[in-house]
């Protein structure tokens, strides 16, 4: 979270506050990983794209149901709400701004790396030892 921050020049203290959402409410927490992981596995520009467009709605419908039954009461309610449209309106950010050179970002992207197991026989052996 913190390089997409840092990536898109959005401020230390946006970044805290979405830290103290987090913190104090899981959906904040949850949705933020969910982002992220997307934008590190998904690969495919189409369904990159596609899913920008979703959350944009996501976020519009959000926005447009806080305002109409009036839950900008809640200050609990609100801070979890603003929180998830500062990830979500981020996340759309990146999409659009790394349409095609996701592969070469080594902020949000790793390769993977094969994963190294001893041969099943010799582990049993050295169980035993």
């Amino acid at each position: 979270m913190k390089n997409l921050f840092g990536l898109l020049g959005r401020s230390d203290m946006e970044l805290r506050s979405v830290y103290s959402a987090a913190r104090k409410y899981p959906l904040v927490h949850d949705y933020a990983c969910t982002l992220m992981a997307f934008l590190i596995l998904v690969d495919s520009t189409g369904i990159r794209n596609s899913v920008g467009e979703k959350i944009k709605t996501f976020v519009g419908r959000m926005e447009r149901y806080h305002r109409y039954s009036e839950m900008s009461a809640c200050p609990i309610l609100t801070e979890t709400m603003q929180s998830i449209e500062l990830v979500s309106n981020l996340t759309v950010e990146y999409i659009e701004l790394h349409k095609d050179d996701f592969m070469k970002n080594k902020i949000l992207h790793t390769r993977p790396q094969p994963i190294k197991t001893k041969n099943p026989m010799q582990q049993m052996f050295e169980s035993k030892k």
